[in-house]
């Protein structure tokens, strides 16, 4: 039963401080427990705790509120933490009578910091104070401790009441994790004529812990890459692997499709490690989008012993404009080989193909200097030598030759896009009939296509 009493004595010591002539003093953190406790991730951001100081009074005489450490704050090594880590301000509102000070953030050290200032008579008060802890103060990692001070005095007679909490943080000492591109710190390019050989641009990932424990770093497509008119580009049309410095942890070593979700790129137990993410532009599923600019974001998450941490990095896509045309004859050339008078007529195709992301109407032409002639310079009868264009199914565009048609000299249209100038895919049957009339020899005719752009 001792025990249990000494026990209890100790908590209301603890919480309620001491109380002099009519003073007290008690504090209470509003998240809970007894002590301020600073645990931040991954050294980048402060925490904030905030302390809620209760005074009673009861002989009516005017007071102030100080607080101080008691000693340095030390950590496991017994090293000093700077006084700059950490620093108070009082939150606006919070008392009732009275005046507040500590307006802006002020650092805690060994000196008396005035807080509070009571009213004529004195009266009794809560207010709220707001502490904070900056990891990315230099100064050497571990857990530390101490005590911070809360005092209340009399202004008249000195009289005062006192309490302490403990304050205990942790400080990383090599913790970090950081995002950036190759060329630019803020976002990574990527071009439709990047290959696996040649690179332009990298995601770079450099973090350092201070632990054992296993690191796992994530990627996600948050925002898929987009035009101007917020034409989105398909996940897979982005490709990626993994490499890292120290040659361990890849989850995706060869090229792979993005997905629009989190997925595992780097899992191991080194406490640093570079990860690098390459990026491709996959040409097969960039068909139906127009050049330009798509702009997106990607983000990184590393997880290690319950700490979580996130960054963007801006992605720049960009797709070069493209108006070309593949002309693919036969084979064995244009020979229609030796015709016979009265023996069947010879085809030959050519296949025609148009890629093009400039989303404009073009036709594609042809032109004949002049007909077939032979050595002698003797033409080829007219209906002697046909042509006709083939479109398959599924593609877009039209042709006025959907019939065998005898080829004529000049220059004229043989296929014309739809109005949003897709890439087509077409066929030109060349078709040589055996003419009684024709005069021996070998015919020959020079043919040309051009592309153009309406």
């Amino acid at each position: 039963m001792k025990a249990w009493l000494l026990l209890i004595s100790i908590l209301i010591s603890f919480l309620s401080g001491s109380a002099y002539a009519g003073l007290s003093i008690s504090v209470n953190p509003t998240d809970g427990g007894t002590n301020l406790r600073f645990r931040p991730g991954f050294g980048h951001s402060s925490e904030f705790k905030e302390l809620r100081v209760r005074i009673s009074s009861t002989d009516g005489k005017r007071y102030r509120v100080f607080q101080r450490f008691v000693e340095p704050m030390r950590n496991e090594k017994g090293e000093t933490l700077d006084f700059r880590a950490l620093e108070v301000v009082s939150v606006p509102g919070s008392n009732s009578a009275g005046t507040l000070y500590i307006q802006s953030p002020e650092r805690i050290s060994m000196g008396e910091q005035l807080l509070y200032s009571s009213g004529q008579n004195g009266p009794g008060d809560i207010f709220a104070l707001n502490y904070s802890f900056d990891p990315q103060v230099p100064g050497p990692g571990g857990v530390y401790s101490g005590q911070l001070l809360l005092a209340v005095r009399s202004l008249e007679d000195g009289s005062q009441a006192q309490v302490t909490i403990p304050v205990s943080l942790e400080k990383a000492s090599e913790r970090k994790f950081e995002v950036s591109g190759a060329r630019n710190k803020n976002r990574v390019e990527v071009r439709d004529t990047d290959s696996e050989n040649v690179l332009r641009d990298q995601v770079e990932v450099d973090f350092s812990v201070d632990s054992d424990n296993e690191v796992r770093i994530y990627q996600e497509a948050v925002i898929l890459p987009a035009g101007v008119i917020g034409r989105e580009m398909p996940a897979d049309a982005l490709r990626f692997s993994v490499d890292s410095a120290s040659g361990q942890g890849m989850r995706q070593r060869e090229f792979e499709a993005m997905t629009r979700g989190r997925v595992l790129v780097y899992s191991g137990r080194s406490s640093q490690d570079k990860v690098f993410v390459r990026l491709l532009l996959d040409s097969s599923a960039l068909s139906g989008l127009d050049a330009g600019e798509y702009k997106g974001r990607l983000r990184y998450t590393i997880e290690t012993a319950g700490d979580i941490e996130s960054a963007d990095i801006d992605l720049d896509c960009e797709i070069q404009p493209v108006f070309s045309m593949e002309v693919a004859p036969p084979a064995q050339g244009m020979q229609f080989g030796n015709l016979v008078p009265g023996q069947p007529s010879r085809e030959q195709v050519v296949t025609v193909k148009v890629r093009t992301n400039l989303r404009r109407p073009y036709q594609v032409m042809q032109t004949v200097p002049n007909l077939m002639t032979n050595e002698k310079g003797k033409p080829l009868p007219k209906d002697a030598f046909q042509m006709r264009v083939e479109i398959p199914a599924g593609e877009r565009g039209k042709s006025k030759l959907g019939e065998f048609t005898p080829v004529e000299d000049g220059e004229y249209p043989v296929f014309s896009s739809n109005a949003q100038g897709d890439s087509a895919v077409f066929n030109v049957i060349y078709q040589m009939q055996p003419e009684q009339y024709a005069e021996g020899g070998q015919y020959a005719a020079p043919i040309r296509f051009s592309l153009n752009q309406n």
